[in-house]
């Protein structure tokens, strides 16, 4: 097992409410605190993540407005593939649709 890795995600089109309404389904097998501020969350067998996430900021081209969050992972106890699969359901459980 590793001990601590870190995984950032910049400028995440997503707002406060979307993370607090989509990541707890991602940790449903595991014991989460969910705030606006982040996540801390820990699995039964020692392994944990916390999940920082920045004030909610607009990106703005020309009159569109857009919400957008950076997210900071810091995993615990992961092996590298398990770190890799809970990112990719991750990206998957917040990918939005478009173009």
């Amino acid at each position: 097992m590793t001990d601590t890795a870190r995984v950032s995600r910049a400028e995440m089109g997503i707002t406060h409410r979307d993370f607090l309404r989509i990541f707890p389904r991602l940790v449903s097998d595991a014991e989460a605190s969910v705030t606006t501020a982040g996540a801390r969350v820990e699995w039964p067998e020692g392994r944990w993540l916390e999940v920082e996430m920045s004030a909610e900021q607009i990106r703005r081209i020309a009159l569109l407005k857009m919400p957008y969050v950076n997210l900071e992972f810091t995993f615990g106890g992961f092996e590298p593939l398990e770190q890799a699969r809970f990112m990719e359901r991750f990206d998957r459980a917040f990918h939005k649709g478009g173009g």
